[in-house]
């Protein structure tokens, strides 16, 4: 996915593999890219301050990320309950139908 920020760098279609589809979002739209959410997460625990180190904010960083890895509920809290992660699951269940064996 791809959100079109103007600070990103426009994708060059031609280092993406074959078999990898972009799908490019409308400009102007954090609410459909749901690592938004997270990044304010972090933003409100390391932003203006100053770390006296890397290492320091790494940590920081670290303590803010590190209860999503250990429990995959806070996700989908930050996701929710729309026509994205809707289509997300029909699409990994659909995925697990045809890669099943028979």
């Amino acid at each position: 996915m791809w959100d079109q920020a103007g600070f990103h760098q426009k994708p060059d279609t031609n280092a993406v593999p074959p078999q990898v589809r972009l799908l490019l979002f409308p400009p102007y739209c954090p609410e459909l890219n749901p690592i938004e959410k997270l990044w304010d997460i972090v933003k409100d625990h390391v932003g203006n301050q100053v770390f006296e180190t890397l290492e320091a904010i790494e940590s920081e960083i670290t303590s803010v990320l590190q209860p999503f890895w250990q429990q995959v509920e806070r996700v989908f809290a930050l996701l929710g309950d729309n026509w994205f992660t809707r289509g997300v699951a029909t699409f990994m269940n659909q995925r697990k139908v045809v890669e099943s064996p028979a």
